[in-house]
């Protein structure tokens, strides 16, 4: 099995599985994941964090367009930046469940799962087995972590993920449903920390 990292390494994520076939890990790298880093509101909140995380600034503006001031300085040229599928929302909380939840997560007779690598593989993002809402977080100023958390089911389970702080997007799933009670994964960036609680407050 592959090492896969759940929330994209190129986003300086850390925690990572090894229940995904190398066909696959290298399916979601070469397609929709590796256009993560172009997102505009990923370079913006990296932009935002670049003096408490320079290497990660390095890394995700490493020869993407930029913008030069009349003094030199250098700004994110964000015109023609491509915006962040659902899938990447999709993939970081479909393997925080099987990753929290144990391998029994994904038996091959369960069909909703089953659905869920379906749509992630041909990249289908019209597929009914998920919906991805994106939040407005009160506070829209980034912050240097990253979050997970399962919501619980409502009726259905629900995972949000929380990127740079402030860019969150919560995943339903409607034909699955989770018999664990809510619970949270945080990674600070700037100190390489992770956790898990069961109420997370930095991702809920």
């Amino acid at each position: 099995m592959a090492k896969e990292h759940v929330i994209p390494r190129a986003l300086g994520g850390i925690l990572h599985c090894e229940f995904l076939c190398p066909k696959c890990n290298a399916q979601y790298g070469h397609t929709f994941e590796r256009k993560t880093r172009r997102d505009p509101a990923i370079r913006r909140a990296i932009w935002g964090l670049r003096n408490e995380l320079p290497h990660l600034y390095r890394k995700i503006e490493k020869g993407q367009p930029k913008i030069i001031g009349i003094n030199g300085d250098e700004s994110p040229d964000l015109s023609k930046a491509e915006t962040l599928t659902p899938l990447i929302s999709l993939k970081i909380a479909y393997e925080f469940e099987c990753l929290s939840f144990g391998r029994s997560m994904l038996a091959n007779d369960n069909p909703a799962l089953r659905e869920i690598r379906r749509t992630l593989i041909q990249g289908d993002t019209s597929a009914p087995v998920f919906r991805v809402q994106e939040m407005i977080a009160k506070d829209r100023t980034p912050r240097p972590f990253h979050g997970i958390a399962f919501e619980g089911n409502d009726p259905h389970a629900v995972i949000q993920v929380r990127l740079f702080g402030y860019l969150a997007y919560r995943v339903h799933f409607p034909n699955l449903a989770i018999e664990k009670e809510p619970f949270g994964y945080t990674h600070t960036l700037d100190d390489a920390k992770e956790w898990v609680s069961p109420k997370d407050q930095e991702a809920a």
